[in-house]
């Protein structure tokens, strides 16, 4: 069974949103070498040693607390991984841009609420006003470009940013700006565009001068696959049970949005940082970790470059990251000065390194990820029925089956999760006895149809409020794993 991930969909909007129940916390203190061996077993029983695997870090209270590995940095060569070997990111990149952009701000070079046509003047809003703050919190209404058929053909080919820009500028947008969330890599995309317009360096110029050496991020930079790359993990893909090298990606073009790449040390450096009030002042700080609020009020849990989420009674900011060969996963709670960092090399790897990351985050501060269970009325349960919008186009479909919810993600042999009531509007995905039984039964009647919401829509997608998903990241071309808990 693996770890439980809990799903809090929220009436009336029926906005899904990822939370864990409330634990109390320990307050006795324990001995630091028994908190390093179930922290240890934690990882090594995540990641086995004959496969890809990642390196994690866990610091609390500023003192480093876990430091290792697991798993092979190089399966050809049989190479162990090491903490200090070098990853692709991801979407953690989004945090870099966004502290690139509150930096331009805090020396008056640009205003949050400015139109982006005031430094992108040839960009097509369609007669919408598109503002700076709208694309750090994926407001904007612009379609994603992972998400488009247009870009597939282009992953191995060096674009420039402006033909980058071009894959997705006229495509219609998805909602008015402001009023809607939607995961967009495009909106990181003309955020980096923005940096080079204003500062007159590249992005990566600009990251390096402003943001890395300064804080002595030797190891994070902007990725480049001609360059060697000291202790550069090698990244790789699974086709069916086998391991397979990772496919090509250019990586101009995930740019802004996932360029990066970097090593658990350097992160917790940047942790470090953000804690310290080191590169931004303390309020730009608070800004990226606020949850934006759209035009009716309603609260995205997406900051700036960070999701507001929660282990326990916890509040945490968190992101990931998924690209070709690669996860990634941060979890920090500012109140109580942990950070977390969990860097695989594999999409999808032998375990998510978010369900890591929030498996170690919940041991260092003492907290169940369990929850009794908590009937809700039969007659509501129809409430919840319906189908929901994932990243990259993934869908979620939420059927009721007598008494109970069923979740299930895309295909109809996918995994069936059954939506156990935790508190009000308050739901815990679990792996039941019986539904591992429905799914073996499935998997030797292939031909078996199974009724699900979808179907009793005629196969049309219903217009429900997006799904903020925290799994991660199956499609090696979406760069992001946007989940909230």
């Amino acid at each position: 069974m693996r770890p439980a991930v809990l799903l809090a969909l929220l009436v009336p909007t029926l906005s899904l949103a990822l939370f864990v129940p409330e634990r109390s916390l320990a307050d006795t203190p324990e001995p630091d070498s028994r908190l390093h061996a179930d922290l240890e077993q934690i990882v090594r029983q995540s990641y086995p040693d004959d496969a890809p695997g990642a390196a994690v870090i866990v610091v609390r209270d500023g003192k480093t607390v876990y430091r290792g590995a697991h798993g092979l940095a190089n399966l050809e060569l049989a190479v162990p991984l090491r903490a200090e070997h070098v990853f692709r990111i991801g979407s953690i990149t989004k945090q870099f841009t966004a502290a690139g952009i509150l930096l331009l701000a805090e020396r008056g070079q640009l205003a949050l609420t400015d139109p982006i046509t005031k430094y992108l003047p040839d960009y097509p809003v369609q007669g919408h006003t598109v503002t700076i703050q709208h694309l750090l919190s994926h407001t904007s209404g612009i379609a994603s470009y992972t998400d488009l058929p247009d870009w597939r053909p282009t992953l191995r080919t060096d674009v420039s940013v402006e033909q980058l820009i071009g894959i997705f500028k006229d495509k219609p947008f998805d909602f008015v700006p402001g009023e809607g969330w939607k995961y967009s890599n495009s909106g990181y995309i003309l955020l980096g565009a923005i940096i080079e317009k204003v500062s007159g360096q590249s992005y990566a110029d600009f990251m390096r001068g402003n943001v890395f050496d300064p804080l002595g991020m030797t190891t994070t930079a902007y990725d480049d696959a001609s360059r060697i790359t000291p202790g550069r993990a090698a990244g790789y893909m699974r086709r069916g049970e086998q391991w397979r090298n990772a496919d090509f990606l250019s990586m101009t073009q995930p740019y802004a949005a996932g360029a990066l790449v970097s090593t658990v040390d350097d992160l917790a450096r940047w942790n470090s940082a953000i804690e310290s009030g080191a590169v931004l002042q303390p309020a730009s700080w608070r800004r990226a970790r606020t949850s934006f609020a759209l035009a009716d009020g309603t609260p995205t849990r997406y900051g700036a470059g960070w999701i507001l989420g929660r282990v326990g009674p916890v509040a945490t900011v968190e992101h990931g990251g998924g690209i070709f060969g690669f996860n990634a996963y941060v979890l920090g709670s500012p109140d109580r000065h942990l950070y977390v960092a969990v860097l695989a090399n594999a999409s999808p790897p032998p375990a998510p390194p978010q369900d890591v990351a929030v498996r170690l985050a919940a041991r260092v501060l003492q907290v169940s990820l369990d929850a009794p269970e908590k009937p809700v009325a039969e007659h509501r349960l129809d409430e919840y029925a319906g189908l929901y919008l994932l990243p990259a186009s993934r869908k979620l479909t939420v059927s009721r089956e007598r008494n109970r919810l069923i979740a299930q993600e895309g295909k109809e042999k996918a995994e069936r999760l059954e939506l156990v009531p935790i508190g009000p509007d308050l739901f815990e995905e679990r792996v039941t006895r019986e539904l591992e039984k429905v799914q073996s039964r499935m998997a030797q009647r292939d031909r078996e149809r199974h009724a699900h919401a979808g179907d009793r829509h005629g196969g049309q997608q219903q217009q429900r409020p997006q799904v903020h998903d925290h799994s991660a990241a199956q499609s090696p071309g979406d760069f992001s794993i946007a989940r909230q808990r």
